[in-house]
């Protein structure tokens, strides 16, 4: 069939004829690619231009040339691929003469004619960006039961196994999970291996995920340590952060290359800081640079000088990183902090207060001076004042022996709880008391258990403030041995929520939670009874909750019938 068009130009009308006028390919499942057809396109005037093409919503359609002059026979092909069974339909469109003629295509896209059929066959995923996708398994004239595996952590495919109609076809999901793998220019490859069974005929198809794993914009979150002194050899630093690989590299500002660098994993790379940069006084910038598409880190200062640096503020109970409570006794970490020889909290004019300086050391949280407990080179604990503000970017500073303070920022909360632990690493056995009506001040372990309903005493620092104290001052209080004139030392209101062996204690089982005599308010120590239905064993988790906010996991006493 022919079907012609006239345009009219500036000289003459010209004609324009493309045969056939319609196009119609079919397809079976699983079959090779149906062959090409051609449409032929001719002008009354020789040489008219012309443009083809086909719509973009049709990527199965194509037709080539795509320009040109006439007369030409354009080529036209599909390319099913992973288009469901039934009838699909487009055009291709040609442009000539100030006109436009549309051809219309037909594709008729079948079952097998026995067996199944998977599409597509090789599914690509990319990280960052497209970590999802699937494909349909179609069944013939005869119902297929089917099943598959995948031998790669990463990826996961849902469902698993099942059955198909005939005529029939189910998707099968594929989600790609890069967490742990490194960016490589080589993709990850997985194997999904599918099982079909129709009738009494076996089948083994295969289904291939590639995923490509792109470098992500890297950060630099801790140096440690914090700072070097002044004068130092070569001095291996550890560089904590995120999106670390094999090609990350690290530079500090005004060097002519990179650091020398060593990749521990992808949040931890080692980096040479050389002599010649730790000669004077400095702070130098680091930046971690992944190639594209990842990008450069933010800088991070390292301190080149002999004053104190801050490596990390955290619980001294639990040793979290987080916010910090008024009152809580919180650990400082870094270097040049205090004295070689450690010194402990002191109440050097006897008035019932911790000193808020001593050899030297003096702490400010907000503006306020924190109580000193403990300080050495290396770590320094304090109490943080009950009179600090709360909210994020709160300045602590610290200073040792006249030289130039350093400083970091905390966040302020209402309450951060942490229990203490018998090891002193803030994880395992709590430092915990069984009473167990013969001997009060047993320490509780494998050895020597709690029993369900016994009272237990915990120890915790974090609560916050107490609703109503009777002491005027409260920052750097050391508890007096008498107890106030009520009567009753003051508890916290409301109480914790302390949870034993996956059970919370009821409130009549809460016997105490308040100060210690004779130690720095912000010290809780909690009297409770473990409670009914309490898991038992040698390492039975505990924790407690003030405030919505629940202590750090990985505390556990020891529990038997």
């Amino acid at each position: 069939m022919l079907l012609t068009a006239g345009f009219l130009n500036a000289s003459a009308a010209t004609t324009v004829t493309v045969s056939p006028a319609a196009l119609k390919f079919s397809w079976q499942m699983g079959s090779t690619l149906p062959g090409t057809q051609t449409l032929s396109v001719t002008s009354s005037a020789a040489g008219t231009v012309f443009t083809a093409g086909t719509p973009v919503g049709a990527p199965w359609l194509s037709v080539a040339p795509e320009q040109g002059r006439l007369p030409a026979s354009l080529t036209v092909r599909v390319n099913p691929g992973s288009l469901t069974p039934g009838t699909w339909t487009s055009a291709v469109t040609i442009n000539a003469a100030g006109g436009a003629y549309t051809v219309a295509v037909t594709l008729v896209v079948s079952l097998p004619a026995g067996g199944v059929t998977i599409q597509p066959t090789g599914i690509p995923l990319i990280s960052p960006g497209t970590l999802r996708g699937s494909f349909a398994l179609a069944a013939g004239p005869q119902a297929v039961t089917w099943s598959l595996t995948s031998g790669e952590p990463w990826l996961t495919v849902s469902p698993s196994a099942g059955a198909v109609l005939p005529g029939e076809a189910v998707s099968i999901g594929v989600t790609a999970d890069p967490t742990g793998l490194f960016p490589q220019s080589a993709p990850y490859i997985a194997k999904i291996t599918i099982l079909t069974a129709v009738g009494a005929i076996a089948r083994s198809q295969t289904v291939t995920v590639s995923l490509t794993v792109n470098p992500g914009l890297p950060s630099i979150t801790s140096v440690w340590p914090p700072s070097i002194p002044v004068g130092s050899p070569d001095t291996v630093v550890t560089i904590r952060g995120t999106n670390f690989y094999s090609g990350t590299t690290i530079t500090a500002a005004g060097s002519p290359k990179p650091l020398k660098v060593t990749l521990a994993n992808y949040d931890v790379i080692l980096a040479t800081i050389p002599q010649a940069m730790l000669s004077a006084p400095n702070t130098l910038s680091l930046t971690a640079t992944n190639p594209p598409p990842g990008g450069a880190s933010a800088p991070f200062g390292l301190v080149v000088g002999n004053g104190p640096a801050i490596g990390a503020v955290t619980n001294s109970a639990s040793y979290a990183l987080g916010p910090v409570s008024p009152g809580e006794i919180v650990s400082i970490f870094g270097q040049n902090l205090g004295p070689a020889t450690a010194v402990q909290m002191t109440d050097a004019n006897g008035d019932g207060f911790a000193d808020t300086s001593v050899a030297g050391v003096n702490v400010i949280i907000d503006g306020h001076p924190a109580p000193l407990i403990y300080a050495s080179t290396t770590q320094v604990n304090v109490q943080v004042p009950y009179n600090v503000s709360f909210g994020a970017g709160k300045v602590l500073s610290i200073a040792f022996a006249g030289a130039a303070p350093a400083q970091t920022t905390v966040t302020i909360a209402s309450a951060a709880p942490g229990i203490f632990s018998a090891d002193g690493s803030g994880l395992g056995q709590a430092v915990a008391l069984d009473d167990d009506g013969a001997n009060a001040s047993s320490i509780n372990s494998s050895t020597n258990p709690a029993k369900i309903g016994q009272p237990v005493v915990l120890y915790a620092t974090g609560e916050g403030n107490y609703a109503s104290l009777p002491y005027p001052v409260e920052t750097g209080l050391i508890v007096p041995m008498t107890p106030p004139a009520s009567g009753a030392y003051p508890q916290l209101n409301p109480l914790p929520v302390v949870t034993i062996g996956g059970v919370n204690a009821k409130p009549t089982d809460l016997l105490y939670a308040g100060p210690i005599p004779g130690c720095i308010l912000g010290l809780l120590e909690i009297h409770v009874k473990v409670p009914a239905g309490a898991t038992t064993g040698n390492a039975v988790p505990v924790s407690v909750t003030i405030g919505g906010v629940t202590s750090q996991a990985g505390v556990t006493l020891a529990v038997h019938p």
